[in-house]
């Protein structure tokens, strides 16, 4: 059923399954997801999917889904308008019923059926043409001017003020709004592509260029440098600074406007220059 590297994932289904399969109204069950596809590693949650009979979906779905969780073993709800638990495996799973039905209206992007006492041939599910990632998972806030300014007046402020921190010796700070604002670039990143943030935020390599992750790299402090080092801080605030307004002025392209590259460009050359030239106390919290 599944790869033998899916050890948690096997032993959550093992022991599911066969309990669903007791249900004379579960009439088929199927992933979809990771695990319907060669995509699966260890750390995949588990996205399942049934069929319950029209006569018994009230009952099973709505009103009472002990039965149909009975096999998981323990679990936590996390989320109740539909199944989203966490195992005793460490496992998410995520679950979801129609009625039988409705089934062959249904169209989706991937599925493997592991159980189906349903008629040969049944059901005819549709398969979904496949989407560029801003088409699947499409950012519905307009892309204007203004939106550009926000973001361009939001970096500004923090630009400005970047070197408080470090003059106060208060390195927490400095790191805190460092990694911070890495999240920011991501947002600005995703807006670029058009995708709602965070979508598929496990598998940045399939919706960014290999450029922006190489980007994102730039962002981070040198290799074996000390988290608090005030040399390699303020470095990394260089090329975050940096690689902000190349993706603020792309963004601007895309929006017809609202970045100010006068005002962002020369606040950055003074805040690197600053950067740059920031004393070096001792080891922090000596």
């Amino acid at each position: 059923m599944v790869t033998t590297i899916l050890t948690k994932q096997s032993a959550v289904l093992d022991r599911w399954i066969p309990t669903l399969q007791q249900l004379p109204a579960v009439e088929i069950i199927w992933l979809e997801g990771s695990l319907a596809t060669n995509r699966a590693n260890p750390g995949s949650d588990i996205d399942i999917r049934f069929g319950i009979a029209d006569s018994a979906y009230q009952q099973l779905w709505e009103t009472d889904r002990r039965p149909l969780l009975a096999g998981l073993g323990e679990y936590l709800l996390l989320q109740n308008t539909f199944v989203r638990a966490l195992t005793a495996d460490g496992l998410i799973v995520e679950a979801w019923a129609h009625k039988t039905s409705e089934l062959n209206t249904l169209a989706l992007y991937e599925w493997k059926i592991l159980f189906n006492r349903m008629p040969v041939g049944e059901p005819t599910f549709h398969k979904l043409p496949e989407l560029s990632p801003a088409e699947t998972w499409s950012d519905d806030e307009p892309l204007t001017p203004e939106l550009v300014q926000r973001k361009t007046y939001f970096l500004l402020q923090l630009m400005a003020t970047t070197t408080a921190p470090f003059y106060s010796d208060e390195r927490h700070s400095a790191r805190f709004q460092l990694d911070d604002m890495r999240t920011e670039l991501v947002k600005l990143m995703y807006r670029r592509i058009g995708i709602y943030f965070a979508k598929r935020y496990k598998h940045f390599s399939e919706i960014l260029p290999r450029e922006w992750l190489n980007d994102l790299a730039r962002t981070h402090t040198c290799a074996n440098a000390d988290p608090f080092d005030v040399t390699a801080m303020a470095a990394a605030y260089v090329e975050m600074f940096a690689v902000f307004g190349q993706h603020l002025q792309a963004l601007s392209d895309q929006a017809g406007g609202g970045f100010e590259p006068k005002w962002y460009w020369r606040l950055y050359e003074q805040v690197a220059n600053e950067l740059k030239q920031l004393p070096v106390t001792d080891e922090y919290g000596q």
